[in-house]
């Protein structure tokens, strides 16, 4: 185009090295805006040189706006939105962990009780209970039982002494109450799976690889370590293991 119908701007985005990712967020939102901006810009000049060289500018002003409103609205790949942060619920660091914490420990609680099964076996408790009438799923359906009154203690504990000490917000108490009831339910019946195989192969190896292996495998992909709203896969994952579960849902 020529230099009449152009006018070059230039930008200088200054950007402190103490928040480098809010500055790349920034420089992509400028960089973006300024693309769809000189497009219309460079649409209106080659519109105007055209017409001054045929004479015709009179009768194609009218015709500018509506050129300009079709580049910006058809440029593909930006959008700007406005959002109220203020109106946006949000999780601290402290709050976070000290659910994610929480939900992890709880998990402890199936590898504690599925030895406490084994050891029933291997000092003849179960078959004295068996001698006296009492049938095997009763006596792991116990086991399982206490094992969801004890995790439920566990949360109990953790809400009272964060909220205590750490001035910790757990949120609406019958939501919580709910929610707790069915974490306590699901290590309860995680707890009666592990509890039946560990008595079934006579093994203490079974409990110790859950307490050494799967707790931690869990943790991890669940985010009690490591937050993982950055990475969507593994945050979809995550969900699926129990305490992920939870903590998504506190």
């Amino acid at each position: 185009l020529g230099k009449k119908f152009t006018q070059r701007q230039e930008l200088e985005l200054i950007i402190n090295k103490n928040r480098q990712y809010d500055g790349k967020i920034v420089q992509e939102l400028v960089n973006g805006y300024t693309r769809v901006i000189s497009s219309a810009i460079i649409g209106k000049n080659a519109l105007l040189e055209v017409s001054a060289e045929h004479g015709i500018s009179a009768s194609l002003y009218s015709e500018i706006n509506n050129m300009i409103s079709g580049i910006t609205t058809n440029s593909n790949g930006v959008r700007l939105d406005i959002v109220d942060t203020n109106t946006m619920k949000t999780v601290n660091g402290m709050q976070y962990y000290a659910v994610a914490q929480g939900m992890m420990f709880v998990l402890y609680v199936v590898g504690f009780f599925s030895k406490y099964a084994l050891d029933e076996k291997e000092n003849h408790t179960q078959d004295r209970l068996i001698v006296s009438g009492v049938e095997r799923h009763k006596m792991l359906l116990s086991i399982g039982i206490s094992s969801g009154i004890i995790v439920l203690i566990q949360i109990l504990i953790f809400a009272l002494y964060s909220s205590l000490i750490f001035r910790i917000s757990w949120g609406n108490l019958v939501n919580v109450a709910i929610l707790s009831l069915f974490v306590a339910l699901s290590i309860a019946g995680i707890t009666f799976l592990m509890s039946s195989v560990s008595i079934k192969a006579s093994n203490l190896k079974i409990a110790n690889m859950f307490d050494g292996i799967i707790v931690i495998l869990f943790s991890a992909l669940g985010g009690s370590f490591v937050p993982l709203w950055g990475a969507p896969t593994l945050e979809r994952l995550g969900r699926l293991t129990p305490n992920g579960a939870a903590i998504n849902g506190f």
